[in-house]
């Protein structure tokens, strides 16, 4: 199934001879949380897989994903990354530190789960909790956060089975607008999470404050600052000494 963004450039020209595939279209540009949201409402399969159109399997991915969900809500495999035809990084997520701590939460507010590392099952993604509509940006760690925080079931892989292309045109390069976004997702997880992660995202919203606050957003990073002192102490884990 392809949501169609109100693109310039429609779904449907570059589906070629392809059958069975059915093409949802915006009339306006919505972004990718109402896309998402209404590829699950549309799915009729047992699992589903959210997958940008400049990303792309690797040959394993299937059969590797569907032995690890057997008696799991969700499957999570390493991605690489590309400029070009040029590796950028073989493992970008990081899975390693999760496979040792295996707390969920912890590890999604303090890394980036990208949209295609996850393969999930559909009706367990229903009932506990679909994308926030009001994120532009960011909205792939607000979903995570969100799900672990409800005891999410899950399997990882540590293999990279799925590759992303980096484009400098494309939205998540748009520092200063996925910072703002990230802020605004963090505010609302207080009323979220237990008080046991106020210390990890007292954490992240420091390092989100200092990188508004470098990006000349300076009464955004404030906000960040001042919630991440009332929730804990933080440690500037990802700063250094000086700035510490």
């Amino acid at each position: 199934v392809v949501f169609d963004d109100a693109s310039d450039f429609p779904a449907r020209n570059y589906l070629g001879v392809f059958q069975n595939i059915h093409v949802l279209c915006s009339e306006k540009n919505v972004g990718p949380a109402v896309g998402r949201n209404r590829l699950l409402e549309f799915a009729k399969t047992p699992y589903i897989h959210f997958h940008d159109a400049d990303d792309w399997f690797f040959p394993a991915w299937w059969g590797r994903t569907q032995k690890g969900l057997q008696n799991q809500d969700a499957v999570f495999c390493e991605v690489s990354s590309y400029a070009g035809n040029e590796l950028l990084s073989e493992r970008v997520v990081g899975l390693t530190d999760l496979s040792s701590e295996r707390d969920l939460v912890r590890f999604c507010l303090s890394h980036s789960m990208l949209v295609p590392c996850g393969t999930y099952l559909a009706e367990k993604i229903r009932q506990m909790g679909v994308y926030n509509e009001k994120l532009w940006q960011s909205e792939d760690i607000d979903f995570h956060v969100r799900l672990a925080a409800q005891g999410l079931r899950y399997e990882i892989i540590q293999d990279a089975l799925v590759g992303i292309q980096i484009r400098q045109e494309s939205r998540s390069r748009d520092f200063l607008a996925t910072r703002l976004s990230l802020l605004q997702s963090l505010k609302t997880l207080p009323g979220v999470l237990s008080s046991h992660y106020y210390a990890d995202l007292s954490e992240r919203l420091v390092e989100t404050g200092s990188q508004l606050f470098k990006l000349k957003a300076r009464e955004e990073a404030r906000e960040a600052f001042q919630l991440a002192l009332s929730l804990a102490d933080p440690h500037y884990h990802k700063s250094g000494r000086f700035y510490k």
